[in-house]
C-alpha cells in the first residue's frame, strides 16, 4: 500500500520494496482462512485497543472504509459485505487480493526484492544506508512495514526500528486461543453464547458467539477478541485470577433459566437424569454441567434437588474455567504491543525520533478487534505514511 500509494502519488520516486520471503504479502494469502477479510464496514477507531484509538484516528479520517473500497476497486478488486460489516473480496479468494496488489505495484514501476533480507539500517546525513543479504544501498527515506511475529511472521521488525532509537513496549498475543483449566472432556464442543473475562472477580470484558472448547482451554471469535485482555494479565505478571465465565443461554438470566428448570423438571420428570438437559445443550457438554452441580445422573429427573437445580441455573449463566495463558505469538492473528506511538506522528506515520523513517502497520502498538481491523490498519497507515513522504 505505501509503494503503490507513493508511486501514485510522485510517480518519479524510485520505490523498492525489500521482502525477506521469497514473495511478498504471505500473510495476506492467509488472512480470514484464505479468504481475506481486507476491510469492515464500520471501521473507527473505538476498534482498537485503548491506547492506540486517539493515534489511529486521522489516518482513518483519511483512509476510512470508502477510501479502502475506492482503492482495492481500481486496481480490480471487487468487495462483498458479510456479517457485522466483514467485507471481502467477491473472489473470496486472499491470493486475488495478493496477484492484484502486486500488478499494481509493477504497473507503477516499484521494484519488488524477494529473498532480500534488510540487515541494519544506520541514519545519514544524505539519508539512510541500508544493508541487507543483498547488498548495501543509500536511500532518502525508509518505509517499515515489516509486521509481528504472529502467523509466522518476523519481529526483525523491532530490532530494525530499535536500533534506530525507538522504543518497543511490551509484546504479547493477541486475537488467540485461551489456555484454560478443564476444558480436555469437553474438546471438540461447539455452542453459540457469551464469553465474559473476568479478572480479580471484576467483569473487564463480553463477546457473544460460537465457542469452541479445546484440549487446552477455549477458542472461537468471542474468546479470540476477549484474548487481549487476558494475554495483557499474563504477559504483565498479574497476580489477579483470570477466568472465562461461559453463557450458555444469553437470552436468559439466573432467574429465567431457574423457572425454565423447574418447569423442565415438573414436565419431564419421568426422564433419566441424564436426559434432563437434551434438547437444550450439547449432550456432552450437559453431561458435564450436571455433574458439576451435583446432579446424580442415575436418578430420574423428578428427583432432581432445588439445590442442584439452582447450581445448574448458574453454571448455565455463569460457567467459569480459570485462564492459564494464551497461545503463543505464532498461534496468534496479531500481536500486541510494538513501536510506541509516542515516538511516531499520528497524521504521518514518521518517526519523531529518526526524520525520514515511518512506522506502520502492525509494527505500531496498534492492534484491532477481528473483522478486517487489522488489515484495514496496514492499509490505512501505509497510506498516511506514503501521503507525507510524497509531500517531503
Amino acid at each position: 500500500m505505501a509503494a503503490i500509494s507513493l508511486k501514485r502519488l510522485r510517480g518519479d520516486a524510485k520505490v523498492v520494496v525489500a521482502e525477506k520471503n521469497d514473495r511478498a504479502l504471505k500473510k495476506v494469502i492467509a488472512s480470514g482462512n484464505g479468504r481475506c477479510n481486507i476491510t469492515n464496514r464500520l471501521v473507527s477507531p473505538s476498534g482498537y485497543n485503548a491506547g492506540a484509538s486517539g493515534f489511529v484516528a486521522p489516518a482513518l479520517s483519511s483512509f476510512g472504509f470508502a477510501e479502502a473500497a475506492a482503492f482495492f476497486g481500481s486496481i480490480g478488486v471487487e468487495l462483498a459485505e458479510e456479517e457485522e460489516g466483514r467485507v471481502y473480496p467477491m473472489s473470496r479468494q486472499a491470493s486475488s487480493v495478493v496477484d492484484l496488489l502486486r500488478a499494481e505495484a509493477a504497473r507503477l514501476g516499484v521494484r519488488e526484492k524477494c529473498g532480500v533480507e534488510v540487515l541494519s539500517l544506520k541514519r545519514r546525513p544524505s539519508g539512510f544506508a541500508v544493508s541487507s543479504s543483498a547488498g548495501r544501498d543509500l536511500v532518502d527515506r525508509v518505509f517499515l512495514c515489516s509486521g509481528s511475529a504472529s502467523g509466522g511472521g518476523s519481529a526483525s521488525g523491532y530490532s530494525l526500528a530499535r536500533s534506530l532509537g525507538h522504543s518497543i513496549t511490551p509484546l504479547f498475543p493477541a486475537l488467540v486461543q485461551v489456555r484454560a483449566e478443564g476444558t480436555r472432556a469437553l474438546h471438540g464442543i461447539k455452542f453459540t453464547g457469551g464469553c465474559s473475562v473476568i479478572i480479580g472477580g471484576r467483569a473487564a470484558g463480553y463477546a457473544a458467539g460460537e465457542i469452541l472448547f479445546t484440549e487446552y482451554g477455549l477458542s472461537g471469535p468471542p474468546v479470540m477478541r476477549l484474548s487481549r485482555l487476558v494475554g495483557e494479565c499474563f504477559s504483565g505478571g498479574s497476580k489477579e485470577d483470570v477466568f472465562l465465565s461461559l453463557n450458555l443461554m444469553p437470552g436468559l438470566d439466573r432467574g429465567g433459566a431457574l423457572d425454565l428448570l423447574l418447569d423442565r423438571r415438573r414436565r419431564l420428570a419421568h426422564l433419566p437424569s441424564e436426559l434432563f438437559l437434551a434438547g437444550m445443550v450439547n449432550k456432552k457438554l450437559s453431561m458435564a454441567l450436571m455433574k458439576s452441580s451435583g446432579v446424580s445422573l442415575s436418578s430420574r429427573a423428578g428427583d432432581i434437588s432445588d439445590s442442584a437445580l439452582e447450581a445448574l441455573a448458574g453454571r448455565i449463566g455463569d460457567w467459569r474455567f480459570r485462564a492459564v495463558g494464551v497461545n503463543p505469538l505464532s498461534c496468534s492473528q496479531v500481536t500486541a504491543g510494538g513501536v510506541s506511538l509516542q515516538e511516531v506522528d499520528p497524521d504521518s506515520m514518521e518517526s519523531r525520533i529518526c526524520g525520514g523513517l515511518y512506522v506502520t502497520g502492525e509494527l505500531l502498538d496498534v492492534d484491532g478487534i477481528c473483522g478486517g481491523y487489522n488489515l484495514h490498519w496496514a492499509w490505512a497507515s501505509g497510506f498516511a505514511a506514503a501521503r507525507h513522504a510524497a509531500d517531503g
